[in-house]
């Protein structure tokens, strides 16, 4: 599957997140949250579509806002973003 979005380390920096951030806590709308070391956010994405089509057209259940980390399983993907915290 292919992913687009925004890059999750260039968005972090346009809203000034502090350079030696830690971690982030993604949560989820069914209040699903999971801690995500920096070194895990290689090539993040805040994905917004899927194969080219809007996530949540293709996957209503997984979107509309995905995080997706193509260089970690599957099983530390968020769907259905609605917070991102960014901790020390």
């Amino acid at each position: 599957r292919s992913f687009s979005g925004v890059d999750l380390l260039t968005l972090l920096e346009e809203v000034g997140a502090p350079e030696d951030f830690s971690t982030i806590t993604a949560i989820a709308a069914d209040g699903y949250a999971i801690v995500i070391s920096r070194d895990e956010m290689v090539n993040g994405i805040v994905a917004i579509k899927q194969g080219g089509e809007w996530i949540v057209d293709v996957d209503p259940d997984a979107g509309p806002i995905r995080l997706v980390f193509p260089s970690t399983p599957a099983n530390r993907w968020v769907f259905k973003v609605t917070e991102i915290i960014v901790n020390q």
